[in-house]
């Protein structure tokens, strides 16, 4: 049995730049009574590999993904107040919106800066990408640094990220390395919804940027590389750890719609179809059966992208 020893739940800070707050993994910590460790089929997480009879020093531990680092501490006591399952769920369930939708006609809507509202996407490549499509819609009026999407792995921050520097430039990241792409004056200046796609291929190296069915040069970055599949994927939040460490100074503001992803470069025809809400297939991200968890302030409404501009591909 397992019971109560002391519960503590605080926001703690990390060493990250500008002493941001890290929303990184949350940890239950789990001390096993005489009988060992036991896996509930009906948690969230995985229990840390041990001998069945605990060691000395030795704390088998659950991870749940969540914007505060709780440590839930049990030890075996004659009398004491019992942890239940439902307990356990219901308290995991309070830190996050999980859902799995058609999202087709919606947005997210980030209304104010922060350093915890995101949006978690879970994909899940059988192999390490070699190539990829990444196509969005975003509406804001940010002129500072933004992120737009984030994929992260244990090994390597800014694995894939699209980033915007200022309001006339885009910044795809592979690997760690990125390139800039700057959007043409007519673009800057028209406000509104924007249409963009980007992708990368590893046998030549090239890095494409579309903005609303447009091609701008074509840049290279990372020949040879290939992405890791164990990813941490993030909307609205810039990641400089796996699943966390969000900087308020490069939150994004505003709406996002539209997200898609695909192992492969999308060609000019498949594009200009994805513009115009076609659909294709292959998706390793689909907008039309997301599997998404919001977490801090998001709100999902009906897309109003025809009131902000028309666009023509």
């Amino acid at each position: 049995m397992y019971s109560v020893r002391n519960v503590t739940a605080q926001r703690k800070m990390d060493n990250c730049s500008n002493v941001q707050l890290c929303n990184k993994l949350t940890t239950w910590q789990l001390f096993a009574g005489a009988g060992g460790p036991r896996k509930n089929p009906r948690t969230f997480g995985k229990i840390s590999q041990t001998a069945h009879r605990p060691q000395p020093g030795r704390k088998p531990a659950v991870q749940i993904c969540g914007p505060f680092r709780l440590s839930l501490l049990l030890a075996q006591q004659s009398t004491g107040m019992e942890v239940l399952p439902t307990f356990l769920l219901l308290l995991v369930g309070s830190l996050g919106s999980l859902a799995q939708e058609d999202l087709q006609g919606k947005t997210f809507i980030f209304p104010e800066e922060s350093n915890t509202a995101h949006v978690v996407l879970r994909a899940a490549p059988e192999k390490p990408l070699i190539s990829f499509t990444v196509c969005l819609r975003h509406a804001t009026d940010l002129t500072r640094g933004h992120s737009l999407f984030s994929y992260n792995t244990k090994k390597q921050d800014n694995e894939l990220l699209l980033f915007k520097p200022n309001a006339n430039q885009y910044r795809l990241y592979v690997g760690g390395t990125y390139v800039t792409f700057k959007a043409p004056e007519k673009e800057i200046s028209r406000p509104g919804e924007v249409h963009v796609c980007a992708s990368w291929e590893s046998a030549t190296g090239i890095a494409e940027l579309w903005l609303d069915g447009k091609l701008l040069p074509r840049k290279g970055l990372k020949r040879g590389y290939a992405i890791g599949q164990d990813a941490s994927i993030v909307l609205a939040q810039e990641q400089d750890s796996f699943g966390g460490c969000f900087d308020v100074n490069q939150s994004f503001v505003g709406e996002i719609s539209d997200v898609y992803m695909w192992e492969s470069v999308l060609t000019p025809e498949e594009v200009a179809l994805v513009g115009n809400d076609g659909v294709l297939s292959g998706y390793l991200i689909d907008w039309r059966l997301l599997d998404y968890e919001a977490k801090g302030y998001v709100v999902v409404k009906p897309s109003l992208a025809s009131v902000y501009s028309s666009r023509q591909f």
